[in-house]
């Protein structure tokens, strides 16, 4: 019964910020009147604040990554192998959070929560590889997490997004490609 209502009041934090995207804040008794629920109810059993029900669900969102992370190891698989193959497909499956999370402003902390898993999970195996570019490595590490953020909320925000295993080889291109790589070069006039 607890873990039932907690997802009903995670569910009706999400439902409020899919309603409201332009909202930079929800309170517990507008979470409870959506999940059905006594505000009192949430405080005594579930949650003392809306910051525990948005760690709550990154907590959720970020387990599930890590749980596919340990089938793989940074000195054997190639990253971007390890990231289509753990990333999209949970990005897939936690398509409609991540909308909701990536295109409303109800969750203040959730770029920087992904940039920082992305750091926790991928400097293993990306790290290693970085060529020196006259930044530091860590600087680097920061473009490339946003770049993929950047790459994964396009996706997720898309009215119907690829699947994931059609995605990865559109994900690999543009991470594999640099900024220049992508423009098409103006045709120079002939005459």
């Amino acid at each position: 019964m607890v873990i039932g209502t907690r997802q009903r009041i995670n569910n009706a934090f999400l439902k409020l910020a899919s309603k409201y995207p332009d909202h930079y804040r929800v309170t517990l008794a507008e979470i409870a009147d959506e999940a059905h629920i006594s505000r009192q109810a949430i405080y005594r059993k579930h949650y003392s604040s809306v910051e525990e029900i948005i760690d709550e669900i990154h907590k959720s969102l970020a387990d599930e990554i890590e749980q596919i992370l340990a089938e793989y190891s940074p000195e054997e698989t190639p990253p971007l192998v390890v990231i289509s193959k753990s990333l999209l497909p949970t990005t897939y499956k936690n398509r409609e959070t991540l909308h909701i999370l990536s295109t409303s402003y109800i969750d203040p902390s959730w770029a920087s929560f992904t940039d920082e898993c992305y750091k926790k999970w991928f400097s293993p195996y990306l790290k290693p590889l970085l060529k020196p570019s006259g930044v530091s490595s860590d600087f680097m590490l920061r473009v490339i997490f946003k770049e993929i953020r950047a790459f994964l909320a396009s996706w997720m925000t898309e009215k119907v997004p690829q699947p994931p295993e059609v995605f990865e080889k559109t994900f690999i291109r543009l991470m594999s490609s640099s900024i220049t790589d992508l423009l098409e070069s103006p045709q120079k006039d002939a005459s």
